[in-house]
């Protein structure tokens, strides 16, 4: 149920408790769940299938060998597994589920911005919606006609992700338990990230607890 509506709420760790083949059922039903959320509002989905498929492909796959060149020539893990991280998050971050393979969430990531970029990247094009990236397509340079939909849209998702992430620097930045102790970059990647991902992605790279 989690996994197929995107909510990221697990009751076990997804990535010591499950097997490989659970791991990739749960991936499989979140990435269905995420066509559905991406594609709810378009009247003719057959017009715009092949976009779809697309910009799914094309992101997660752009998103999961970021990740997992990183995993791999950044922290030393084997090909396969950095591989599998990689595309684990990516799929995840694209379709907005939260779901994550680490016990700790992306917590072990916080000052990363190698890992974090591309997953915050995938995080807001698949929060934007198919049907904003159709309009987005057609008509990229002429905003004044671009629908109600993408206009709220896109100011909505601006004014959100800025105004999180500047309220958590105000409030957390001396915060020794959250951003206290970070350098001044650190502390501005993790309030962006933290804004990024509770717009609705679910991930954490700090403990929210």
């Amino acid at each position: 149920m989690s996994a197929v509506c995107v909510t990221g709420l697990v009751t076990v760790d997804t990535g010591t408790y499950w097997s490989s083949f659970g791991q990739w059922v749960i991936m499989a039903l979140f990435q269905i769940g995420g066509f559905g959320m991406m594609t709810l509002g378009i009247g003719d989905v057959s017009s715009v299938a092949k976009l779809v498929l697309f910009v799914t492909v094309i992101v997660e796959v752009m998103t999961a060998l970021a990740l997992a060149l990183r995993l791999h020539l950044g922290y030393d893990l084997p090909l396969a597994e950095a591989a599998w991280s990689g595309l684990f998050h990516s799929v995840s971050a694209f379709n907005n589920a939260g779901f994550s393979i680490h016990a700790d969430g992306l917590i072990r990531y916080a000052s990363d911005s190698y890992f974090l970029a591309p997953v915050m990247l995938a995080i807001v094009i698949g929060g934007l919606g198919f049907p904003v990236l159709q309009d987005l397509r057609n008509k990229l340079r002429d905003p004044q006609h671009w629908s109600v939909h993408t206009k709220l849209t896109l100011v909505g998702t601006a004014v959100l992700l800025a105004g999180g992430a500047i309220l958590l620097l105000a409030f957390e930045w001396a915060n020794p338990r959250t951003l206290g102790s970070m350098p001044a970059g650190d502390k501005l990647l993790s309030a962006i990230f933290a804004s990024v991902s509770a717009r609705t992605a679910g991930f954490n790279s700090i403990d929210i607890g």
